[in-house]
């Protein structure tokens, strides 16, 4: 998948990019943010590996459980799952395994 911009970050690729930064926050005039003041998203993916999150794919509906494995496709592992769609608790389930392009964002909860 062709990316339009330098900065957008392909959820169906299979490596995740490791030159993406952001300014945290200004120190003064003149300051800049270097690649050591943001996370690389695998490794903050890998810091939260047992954590409840919530996955929102791009149909809108919402998974809320812990997360046992990420790959570099963004395919996600989930244990204790909650469907939610417009909000609305749908369903419970156990394990769920989603497919990576089909992702909007990762959140810890």
């Amino acid at each position: 998948m062709k990316s339009t911009s330098s900065l957008t970050l392909s959820l169906s690729s299979p490596t995740i990019p490791t030159n993406i930064s952001h300014k945290m926050s200004d120190t003064g005039p003149g300051s800049a943010a270097t690649a050591d003041d943001s996370k690389d998203p695998s490794g903050f993916l890998s810091e939260i590996i047992g954590a409840p999150i919530t996955v929102k794919l791009n149909s809108g509906v919402e998974y809320r459980g812990e997360l046992q494995s990420v790959d570099g496709y963004m395919n996600i592992a989930l244990e204790q799952t909650e469907e939610y769609v417009g909000g609305q608790l749908r369903h419970k389930y156990g394990d769920v395994f989603i497919r990576g392009n089909n992702v909007l964002y990762i959140s810890q909860d």
